[in-house]
């Protein structure tokens, strides 16, 4: 009878325990208030209220990285652009979008120095200037030289991972580079006085999305119904709650906050899979194409990266793309 009793509680206990701890999964962002939802959901309860253990790992290097990482199996969801999804939807079709959770002006700038003679875009000509082959920010800058009228060819591209085009534009080893959100935080605290700035916000529309394998879908379909309840009321604290909210992604990022408060819009995050999400994934992929990164010619049917259930379950209105 003692023995029953005794595992009875331990069932009940442990029981207990799982539920309180909900359900794990590992979520991989970059250290951008893009991230804002995942932050706010995280500090505020929100995904343990939907019995979802959620953990945010910061990958310093970007969404590239953390798009790789979730190819990999590395981590079970992926925050990012779409860039390079859209890289990797000419070779894939294992992985599908869920969820946009921001969509703003562009927030990557270019980081130049001031002692290789550069005060203005143009002054780029004949420079080493970085970006990340595979990445957003290799296309932004390719646009803000057309905006100035200078012809890519005229600069020194060099293509590395994000944090290694820190490290060579601190050393002198770059004379500028594209980055985004924290590194662009180091970079200018690191150069000081020797940093000037460029930033085109009305460049593009930054689509940032989240992304998992078609499997972890497959595996665990509820799993994703409860993390965009947590997202939906993380977005309406950050619409009651604008100040409070950016404090605490500075806060838990250890970004700057003038330069936060520079690209910071509260009405950017937002939970939704809208129409122009497509349109952007095409423009995306046509440039791939014309600039070589891909070699076939063919546009894939973006409507086959799309998982349209959760969302359509929790919040029909919020799914705008025609299906």
């Amino acid at each position: 009878m003692l023995k029953r009793i005794l595992f009875t509680l331990v069932l009940f206990f442990g029981l207990s325990l799982a539920a309180q701890a909900g359900e794990r999964v590992v979520i991989g962002i970059a250290p951008s208030l893009t991230a804002t939802l995942n932050i706010i959901a995280k500090q505020q309860g929100y995904f343990s209220q939907q019995g979802v253990d959620a953990e945010i790992r910061v990958i310093e290097s970007g969404g590239s990285k953390a798009v790789a990482m979730m190819l990999n199996d590395e981590i079970d969801i992926s925050e990012s652009a779409i860039f390079s999804l859209v890289f990797n939807s000419f070779n894939r079709r294992d992985f599908k979008i869920y969820t946009q959770v921001s969509i703003s002006g562009n927030d990557n700038m270019i980081v130049a120095r001031k002692d290789k003679g550069i005060r203005k875009i143009t002054d780029l000509k004949g420079k080493r200037v970085g970006a990340s082959k595979e990445g957003f920010s290799r296309y932004v800058l390719d646009l803000m030289l057309l905006n100035a009228g200078v012809d890519s060819k005229k600069i020194h591209l060099v293509f590395e991972a994000p944090d290694r085009l820190y490290q060579m534009l601190s050393s002198g080893e770059l004379d500028a580079a594209c980055l985004f959100g924290g590194l662009i935080d180091k970079a200018t605290k690191n150069l000081k006085d020797n940093s000037v700035l460029f930033l085109d916000e009305k460049l593009v529309r930054v689509s940032v999305v989240h992304t998992a394998k078609t499997r972890t879908f497959e595996r665990n379909p509820e799993l994703f119904t409860r993390i965009l309840k947590a997202y939906i009321k993380a977005e309406e604290y950050v619409k009651k709650n604008p100040d409070a909210a950016l404090k605490t992604v500075v806060e838990y990022l250890k970004l700057d906050m003038g330069n936060a408060q520079k690209v910071w819009k509260p009405k950017m995050v937002h939970v939704a899979l809208e129409q122009s999400l497509i349109k952007d994934m095409e423009n995306l992929a046509q440039w791939q194409i014309d600039t070589g990164l891909q070699n076939n010619p063919k546009i894939p049917n973006y409507l086959d990266f799309i998982h349209f259930r959760n969302l359509m379950e929790v919040d029909p209105k919020r799914v705008t793309i025609i299906h």
